[in-house]
């Protein structure tokens, strides 16, 4: 068709559309679909969705633009583990600058839920647990991180985080870059790249109709009835969800505007010496801060950068930069599987999951931690179509702030460079604050020592 048109468009005059009797074939030979709700998007949120709304007694179709990925959902790190914990992907310090003591007990409380959700239904898929734990350590500012991370728990009234001083850090990462960390044992992590298969297995079982290679090309959501129309179907549904980060443009723009960008490159760094004895994730404070975890021999990594790293070459290249400044001895290492990706974010930080209008529902921008805010949107969404049940309004405040486009990626950019040279700066008056005069990528460190 020469433009895309609503439901509404085509019906009342097949023959005005763009290729004439043309268009008209291709209505008439589209079959109806009706449910009671359909899901835009075989994401970990998409799936999860529609086997709960399924289990419930609803009948229900998801519509996937392209085939279930075995790696839809995976976290771009670290790299090969899902993180499952409480707090939306986010610190107690982060959650806190997003919303008032309040809001953010309530966000935490409502992630807390999701959190043990997941982990239950870890166990009825059978998807392997692969660690627990995990190490915060300072970004930028050193310790003042961790004093703001114990405050920021504090003030939510949260449990205590285990405090371990350099020398713990040091032997338990074989680094001297920290000058502490906090431990959190309550962090579990699993084999992400089993999820989705076992989730549309679970779905189908359930009676869920999940068409892949679906592409929705126009929608009239205003109704109590939607429609959606695809090559080979016009839907008709009581619900919506969408569930999709990308390809909203068409059909949802309102929400494709609320959808950004942030960048990272991962891959896994393999040292010529043995690595230290941990094995739970690290994740470093700060807006910009990495994270790795030593798998084995090898070292798991993620940075951020401020635009997509094309090329296998540029991405090792980048991490190489990054990692030096924890371990200085993997400046020459070699890098497997190294790439840029890049994960949907709000502008706020947070999921963004609601509703614009009755009927009509959203859960996309999940972070580099979907499973638990999948579990958690999932929750919301199908409470609120079956029971009427308004916790989903616990997110409305942050509502969906634009991106503005080409002008909101540079303005991205731009903050992303101010923000890495204070971080420099921040770094320089932590050191002397605490007494170490080596700058990053210079301090001893037992994998320096060959160890």
């Amino acid at each position: 068709m020469g433009r895309r048109m609503s439901f509404v468009e085509e019906s009342g005059d097949a023959g005005a559309a763009a290729g004439g009797s043309h268009a008209g074939s291709l209505m008439r030979s589209r079959s109806n679909l009706d449910c009671d709700v359909c899901i835009i998007g075989g994401s970990l949120a998409g799936l999860l969705l529609a086997l709960k709304l399924a289990l419930r007694g609803r009948d229900v179709v998801v519509l996937e633009p392209d085939a279930l990925s075995p790696r839809a959902g995976q976290p771009a790190a670290p790299i090969g583990n899902m993180l499952l914990r409480p707090g939306l992907g986010l610190s107690a310090d982060q959650l806190c600058t997003r919303a008032d003591r309040a809001r953010a007990r309530t966000l935490y409380d409502l992630s807390d839920t999701a959190f043990r959700s997941a982990v239950r239904l870890m166990d009825v898929l059978h998807v392997p647990q692969t660690g627990s734990g995990l190490l915060f350590v300072p970004g930028p500012r050193g310790k003042v991180d961790l004093l703001d991370e114990a405050a920021a728990r504090d003030e939510l009234g949260l449990s205590e985080l285990t405090r371990l001083g350099r020398s713990a850090v040091s032997e338990r990462l074989g680094t001297e870059a920290y000058a502490g960390a906090l431990f959190d044992p309550e962090v579990m992590q699993f084999a992400a790249g089993k999820v989705p298969g076992a989730l549309a297995k679970a779905a189908r079982a359930a009676g869920v109709r999940i068409l892949d290679h679906t592409t929705v090309f126009s929608a009239d959501l205003d109704g109590i009835r939607k429609y959606l129309e695809t090559p080979a179907h016009r839907v008709r549904a009581d619900h919506v969800a969408f569930c999709a980060d990308t390809g909203l443009e068409a059909i949802a723009p309102w929400l494709a505007q609320a959808v950004g960008r942030e960048y990272r490159v991962t891959g896994a760094l393999l040292p010529t010496f043995a690595g230290p004895p941990a094995s739970e994730p690290v994740i470093e404070g700060g807006a910009r801060g990495v994270r790795f975890i030593w798998s084995g021999t090898q070292l798991e990594f993620c940075a951020p950068t401020a635009s997509h790293v094309r090329g296998t070459r540029a991405a090792g290249g980048v991490l190489r930069r990054n990692a030096r400044r924890v371990y200085p001895a993997l400046r020459r290492a070699k890098v497997a599987q190294p790439q840029g990706v890049s994960v949907a974010r709000a502008l706020h930080g947070l999921p963004l999951i609601g509703s614009v209008r009755p009927g009509v529902w959203h859960a996309v921008a999940l972070g580099e931690e979907p499973m638990v805010c999948a579990s958690l949107a999932a929750d919301l969404i199908s409470s609120a179509v079956t029971d009427r049940d308004d916790r989903i309004a616990a997110f409305a405040a942050f509502g969906l702030a634009p991106w503005h486009g080409a002008a909101g990626r540079f303005a991205h950019f731009v903050q992303y460079w101010a923000g890495r040279w204070t971080d420099a700066a921040e770094r320089r008056e932590a050191r002397v604050e605490e007494g170490d005069p080596l700058p990053p990528g210079h301090a001893k460190s037992p994998a320096q020592s060959g160890r």
